[in-house]
This record gives C-alpha cells, structure tokens and sequence, in this order.
C-alpha cells in the first residue's frame, strides 16, 4: 500500500498491489460496533484500471466474507494473475456473498459475465495474439454440500457452451463442459478444439477437467 491518508477507522489508499492486481483510490470504513463481536467489519471500494470495486468485508479467524460485492472492470487489470498477457473482454462481477477460508473460495451466490472474451490460442497461430470466444454467464449457487458451484453458458458469440465448475474445500477446481464453435468462429478456435477433444456427429466438445491448486 502507498499514499495511505485517514485513520484506521477511515481512511484511503492511493495504491493497492496484491497478486499482480493494481488497485488506486481504495478507501475503506471501519464498524467498529463489530469488535465487539470480535469481528472487524469494513465498507471498501476502489477503483481498477478501468472500472470499480466495492464491497462489505467481514473478517473473523481466517475466514473472510464478502457481500454485496460489484465490480466491473477490463479483463487487462487481471492479466498477471491469468498468466496471460493478452486476454481480452471485461467483467462485471455481482455477488450477494463470498466466503474465503485461508484464502480459498468455500461459498459464493450472484453471477459473473464476461463480455468480448478473447484469449490466446490453444496452439500458436503465425499473427494471431488472441482468439474471440464472445459472452459468458457464470450463476454462483448455494449447495448442500460444502464447496462453490457455477453454472456456465454462452450468451453469443463464436463459442457455444454449457458446463459447470466445482470449487471444493481440498482445493481442486472441476469443469464439466460441453462446447461448440459457431458459424462465425475462426480457424484457430476450431482447430484448438479439435486438439483438445474430438467432436461428437453433432460437432460438441466434452471438456473435462480437473486440479488440485
């Protein structure tokens, strides 16, 4: 953190670095009704490269909550921590609650798009940086079990797609997904995906995988 201005209980930040994410003109506001509770409770916004955050923090012996967290922004602020240096699109983020424990996602509800995804190719391609994939929808669910749920599809674009992700408490991140280029996907998504999977006699993909982090 740098430029930091205001006191514990409210104050700003003119830079925030963490992971490879830049945040500028963070502020926060403490509710110090929640130390009582032994709790720190805080209201934090910030701005990114191109967009905004904000949200309601809860922080209780290594368990972090989010609520009513929002954010939209350029897919660029987050390219370090992708991997990837030329991914492309923007992101709009509305979730009613985040859990983290240690660090790790554990409960999440609201949704995430993806606008304009681009992303480089699977295999390397002579003047192609990135490949349009088009618009995404991620629903975050509550579930009995312990762990993160998402439903994805496609909201248009060159690549058609239904999956789910599972996020567990050891963890491991799962996809389940089929998918299917369009009429109007380019010849170094189509051919990445044959790489990936062979296609079915109706030409869908089944995407398969798994990791532990």
């Amino acid at each position: 953190m740098a430029g930091i201005d205001g006191s514990v209980w409210q104050g700003s930040a003119a830079y925030v670095g963490f992971n490879g994410l830049v945040l500028s003109d963070f502020r926060w506001q403490l509710h110090p009704a929640a130390l009582l509770t032994g709790r720190l409770s805080l209201s934090a916004e910030a701005r990114l490269a191109d967009g905004l955050a904000r949200t309601e923090l809860t922080y209780r012996g290594g368990n972090v909550v989010l609520s009513g967290l929002q954010m939209s922004t350029d897919l660029a602020s987050f390219r370090q921590m992708l991997a990837a240096d030329d991914v492309g699109g923007s992101v709009n983020v509305m979730l009613d609650r985040l859990e983290l424990v240690d660090g790790w996602p554990v409960s999440a509800s609201g949704v995430l798009r993806l606008a304009e995804l681009s992303w480089p190719p699977l295999i390397p391609v002579p003047g192609v940086l990135t490949v349009p994939l088009g618009n995404f929808l991620a629903q975050f669910t509550a579930d009995d079990e312990p762990g993160i749920v998402a439903f994805v599809n496609d909201e248009g674009g060159p690549l058609e797609l239904e999956g789910r992700i599972d996020l567990t408490p050891d963890r491991t991140y799962r996809l389940n997904a089929t998918i299917k280029p369009r009429a109007d996907a380019s010849n170094a998504l189509v051919q990445g995906l044959m790489i990936m999977s062979p296609a079915d006699a109706d030409g869908y993909h089944s995407i398969e995988l798994s990791q532990q982090l």
